[in-house]
């Protein structure tokens, strides 16, 4: 088939898709088109200014496209649905299937248990279809122990009903990574950390709600250790529990936590710290506009 043929082709594919997914953003169609030219085997690409479309494992290069190829290694859109009906049955299963810079896109509604899923390191986005919180439940208890940064992305989700020994929701180990628009409901641990468990980790965690979490150690909601400085933006911690210090947030070994703009209140330490218990810091805890 000519170039011209395989470039009606697929406009064809795209214009006929609801799933096709169009960026304007210029920088990440450079980005791609560099994946590209690393993954296809043969073949030429020629894109005039920006745009990308993805659909069921084909790659086309829109306002542009010359060569419509199947790449089997990436995609820039991936979708997991609670009925089994998206891309991959689990979101464990596509961040395996994922490189760097895929959006993981979770339907509306409500998951089956997703056990634990790790990120692995990756610079991806894994999101809510429709960025409201409340209607993408998801039980999950999330890993971050290589080195992700702020690239490495949770939005939009309700994460609930886990539980463990450390970190009932969330268990990060070196960590960094960014939690943004994000519910982080009834969630427990048997030791530290309700709803998160921080050893050496400083993610940023924007308008997020941390509430009904509990532990039976320190910590109901957050647990900090190991020089962990977590940057809380906007975000509502309310109604945790701990048996010991720090219903709300238990930092406890030169860790530094910062909050902008937040809200904490209605926690309970049973021995210490309702809302936050803090030792040792370095530097000294940042409390802007928070109440």
């Amino acid at each position: 088939m000519s170039t011209s043929g395989r470039a009606s082709e697929c406009w064809r594919e795209v214009e006929s898709s609801d799933q096709c997914a169009l960026s304007g953003e210029a920088e990440r169609v450079i980005w791609w088109w560099e994946q590209l030219e690393r993954s296809l085997e043969g073949g030429r690409i020629v894109m005039s200014t920006m745009g990308l479309s993805v659909r069921r494992g084909r790659v086309c290069v829109a306002l542009g496209c010359l060569l419509c190829a199947p790449v089997s290694t990436i995609a820039a859109i991936y979708s997991v649905c609670p009925d089994s009906t998206g891309d991959f049955l689990s979101v464990e299963v596509a961040i395996d299937a994922a490189v760097d810079g895929v959006v993981v896109v979770l339907c509306v509604g409500v998951f089956p248990h997703q056990g634990l899923v790790d990120f692995l390191g990756k610079k991806i986005v894994v999101r809510s279809e429709s960025g409201d919180p409340e209607g993408c439940i998801l039980p999950a208890r999330f890993y971050f122990h290589n080195d992700e940064d702020s690239m490495s992305i949770l939005e939009g989700v309700t994460v609930t009903g886990s539980g463990g020994g450390l970190g009932g929701a969330f268990v990060l180990v070196l960590a960094s990574p960014t939690i943004r628009d994000c519910r982080i409901v009834d969630n427990w641990a048997t030791d530290m950390g309700g709803a998160m468990f921080l050893n050496g980790s400083s993610p940023l965690l924007v308008r997020c709600t941390i509430s009904g979490n509990h532990s039976d150690f320190h910590g109901g909601g957050v647990y900090c250790t190991a020089g962990s400085n977590p940057h809380f933006e906007d975000c509502l911690i309310a109604g945790n529990a701990a048996a010991w210090w720090g219903g709300g947030i238990c930092c406890d070994g030169t860790d530094s936590p910062v909050f902008v703009g937040c809200t904490i209140s209605g926690n309970t330490g049973l021995l210490a710290g309702g809302g936050l218990f803090i030792s040792n810091p370095s530097p000294p805890v940042a409390l802007e506009r928070t109440i």
